[in-house]
């Protein structure tokens, strides 16, 4: 399950495995071991990439299914309990297109500081 948490997360975050494995010092080999099962990264390694994604170790591991900030910073959003499940699928779908929209604005902007450097 945690290979499959890192390849979702950094997938979700548009990252190459070449770039998490830069930015966790290993090499692009063990990030694909790792996301493939073959072998697990040590317990100082998993809370790097629980920082980094900021994930629980709960659910990185796959103990939770629900997504929850490492820092415990962003404090949870208390959904009523009469919500059916069709209810909690477009809070789910909403949630996640707010999240496309803040990444598209952070690439449009690196894109236009890029731009400015060449201009």
């Amino acid at each position: 399950m945690l290979g499959y948490r890192m390849q979702e997360l950094r997938k979700d975050r548009e990252m190459s495995q070449t770039e998490l494995a830069d930015h966790l010092k290993v090499s692009s080999h063990t990030i694909s071991s790792y996301e493939r099962g073959k072998s697990e990264p040590d317990d100082a390694l998993k809370v790097a990439l629980a920082k980094l994604f900021d994930v629980s170790l709960d659910y990185l591991c796959g103990l939770v299914d629900k997504e929850c900030s490492y820092l415990r910073t962003i404090p949870p959003v208390k959904i009523p309990q009469s919500l059916g499940e069709r209810d909690l699928e477009r809070i789910r779908e909403y949630v996640g297109m707010l999240e496309f929209v803040e990444r598209v604005k952070l690439r449009d902007a690196e894109e236009r500081v890029e731009v400015a450097k060449l201009a």
